[in-house]
């Protein structure tokens, strides 16, 4: 579900999605965090905020979610936060991508 909200740019209902199921008793696993920073990257401090969480939870960023987190620091035009990104991914994040690159 919340990947259908992703597709679609449904942020919010998302982030409905996500919180019941922390209501519910499910802890997110990285991907639902990654699907859920996707949906908000119009949102820096949103996504910044979900990195946190995800943090806190011991949880690793993968590939793709450091992906979604340069975007969201890419439309936030925040170059600064982008490239200490880049930084802090190190080899978790392929620069060489087509994407990334297209991103950078």
């Amino acid at each position: 579900l919340m990947a259908a909200c992703a597709s679609h740019g449904y942020a919010e209902i998302a982030s409905q999605v996500f919180e019941m199921m922390k209501q519910k008793g499910l802890d997110p696993r990285i991907e639902d965090y990654t699907i859920l920073i996707s949906c908000c990257r119009k949102d820096l401090d949103r996504c910044c905020e979900l990195m946190a969480q995800m943090r806190h939870a011991n949880l690793q960023p993968l590939q793709r979610t450091y992906q979604e987190m340069l975007q969201a620091y890419i439309i936030a035009k925040d170059v600064a936060g982008a490239k200490a990104l880049v930084t802090e991914a190190g080899g978790r994040l392929d620069t060489g991508s087509r994407k990334v690159q297209q991103l950078l």
